[in-house]
C-alpha cells in the first residue's frame, strides 16, 4: 500500500492518430469514425433481476501493438481552477480486470481526479496515460472509443425517452462494423439495469434513481473498455446500489478497467480491488481494502471517530461511524 509522500512515479506512451477506439457517453454527439476487430465476451450472470449476458461488441484492444490495453496511468498530477488547488502531485494506476474506488471526504478532489483521467479536465503538471499512450496523443473519436463515462451529474433537458437516451452511447459506432451491435447492446444495457418497464417513459419525469440508472445504461451501451463512473449510486436504494456495483464488478471480472467515485466504504470493501483514500486533493493511501480501510487513518482523514469491523459470516470489512449509545425514550421513561 501506498501512503502519502510514497507517489512512486508511473509510466508513458501515445496512440497513433488513426488508431480506431471505442465509443464513450461523455460526447456522444462528437462520436464517430472507423473500428474492426471485435472480441466476444465471456457470458456472465444477470444483474437487476434481468437475463441478459454482457456479450460482445467491443472496439479493437490496446494501441500500436496492444501494448497496455484498457490501463490507466495517473503520474504527479497536479490540478489549479480559478485560483485553487484541487490535485497535488497525484499518481495512480489502473490495469484490465481492476475495479478501483476513489474514496475520501467531501471536497478531496474524486471527482476532479475522475475528469482528468476522462481527459476533460486539463493538468497543471504531471501525465495522464491510457492504455499506454499521452492523453493529448488520443483524437477525440479515439478516446471516446476507448473509455467511457458517468458523470455524477446528469441532465436531459428534452423529453427523450428512455430507449432513445440508451441510444445515443451507440452514437460512437455510427458507420462502423459494430453499428451492426447497436439492438443489441441497447437491449442488454436496459435488461441489466432493470428499465425496460421505463423504456418509453420521458427521462424528465422519472425519478432521480431512475434517471441515473438511465444514464448508467447509456454508458453500458457504448461497450468500451474503460469505464469511469463519479457516484453511481448517489440516488439509489440500497437493492440497486448493489446491482450497479454488481455490474461494475462484472465489467472488471471481464477484463474492463473500472474506476468508481463512491463516497460508501463498505461498497468500496465489498467490490473494489484497490481503494484509493484521497484528502485534500492528495493521496493519502493506495492499495487493498484491508490496507487502505483502517480506522485511525480513516478516523483523521473523515475527521470523525470510525471502526473498521469484520463481517461474521462473509469476512466482509464493515465500516461505521462510531456513536454514543442511546439513551431510553421518554416513552420507556416517563
Amino acid at each position: 500500500m501506498r501512503r502519502a509522500g510514497l507517489f512512486g512515479r508511473r509510466g508513458a506512451g501515445a496512440p497513433d492518430a488513426g488508431t480506431p477506439r471505442r465509443a464513450s457517453g461523455a460526447a456522444a454527439g462528437d462520436l464517430a469514425g472507423d473500428a474492426h476487430g471485435a472480441p466476444s465476451r465471456a457470458a456472465h450472470g444477470p444483474r437487476f433481476g434481468g437475463t441478459a449476458d454482457i456479450t460482445s461488441g467491443k472496439g479493437p484492444r490496446g494501441g500500436p501493438g496492444s501494448q497496455g490495453a484498457g490501463s490507466i496511468d495517473v503520474d504527479g498530477v497536479s490540478v489549479t481552477i480559478d485560483g485553487t488547488g484541487i490535485l497535488h502531485d497525484v499518481s495512480l494506476q489502473a490495469h484490465p480486470g481492476m475495479l478501483l474506488a476513489l474514496v475520501g471526504p467531501n471536497g478531496a478532489g474524486k471527482s476532479t481526479l475522475l475528469t482528468v483521467i476522462a481527459g476533460d479536465q486539463a493538468v497543471d503538471s504531471g501525465t495522464v496515460r491510457v492504455a499506454g499512450h499521452p492523453l493529448a496523443s488520443w483524437s477525440i473519436k479515439q478516446l471516446a472509443r476507448e473509455r467511457s463515462v458517468l458523470l455524477q451529474q446528469t441532465s436531459v433537458a428534452f423529453p427523450f425517452t428512455v430507449t432513445q437516451v440508451v441510444e445515443m452511447g451507440r452514437a460512437p459506432w455510427i458507420g462502423t462494423p459494430f453499428e451492426a451491435d447497436d439492438e443489441a447492446a441497447v437491449a442488454e444495457a436496459l435488461d441489466l439495469t432493470d428499465l425496460h418497464s421505463l423504456t418509453e417513459r420521458h427521462v424528465p419525469s422519472l425519478s432521480g434513481g431512475e434517471r441515473a440508472r438511465a444514464a448508467l445504461a447509456r454508458v453500458l451501451a457504448q461497450r468500451t473498455r474503460i469505464l469511469l463512473l463519479d457516484e453511481p449510486t448517489a440516488a439509489l436504494d440500497i437493492g440497486h446500489q448493489e446491482d450497479v456495483l454488481r455490474i461494475a464488478r462484472a465489467q472488471a471480472d471481464l477484463g474492463d478497467t473500472v474506476v468508481v467515485v463512491l463516497h460508501d466504504l463498505g461498497l468500496a470493501a465489498a467490490f473494489a480491488d484497490r481503494v484509493c483514500l484521497l484528502e485534500n486533493g492528495r493521496v493519502v493511501a493506495d492499495g487493498t481494502p484491508t490496507e487502505v480501510f483502517d480506522a485511525e487513518l480513516l478516523s483523521a482523514v473523515y475527521r470523525h471517530p470510525l471502526e473498521v469491523l469484520t463481517h461474521p459470516v462473509n469476512g466482509t470489512l464493515l465500516i461505521l461511524p462510531v456513536r454514543s449509545a442511546r439513551g431510553p425514550s421518554s416513552e420507556e421513561n416517563p
